[in-house]
């Protein structure tokens, strides 16, 4: 699973986006199964690896996460923000991504 955050450095400066990226870890910590791994794979995108799941759990998996980040509130300089993610799961050859709705 890969989610990519929005561009939370150019918008609001290192400090807030450093706290953007600790409380995103925490949220996919908390969210996911303990027999998953989650990992920062680059700048604001991080990686999550859901061994022995088939793409019914994934898709549960990504639901959870999703719904976890849309109801964190971030505030950087006092304005509430909701953290927006773009979620995709890869499995043997195959790329999804997942959409509501």
């Amino acid at each position: 699973m890969l989610i990519i955050l929005n561009n939370t450095n150019d918008t609001y400066g290192h400090p807030e986006s450093d706290e953007f990226l600790k409380r995103t870890g925490e949220t996919i910590r908390h969210n996911i199964r303990s027999t998953y791994s989650g990992y920062r794979y680059g700048g604001e995108e991080f990686a999550t690896i859901l061994p022995e799941t088939d793409d019914k759990d994934a898709f549960t998996a990504v639901e959870r996460l999703r719904r976890a980040f849309e109801s964190e509130k971030f505030t950087p300089n006092r304005k509430i923000v909701n953290m927006a993610t773009s979620i995709s799961i890869a499995s043997r050859g195959s790329v999804r991504s997942h959409k509501k709705g």
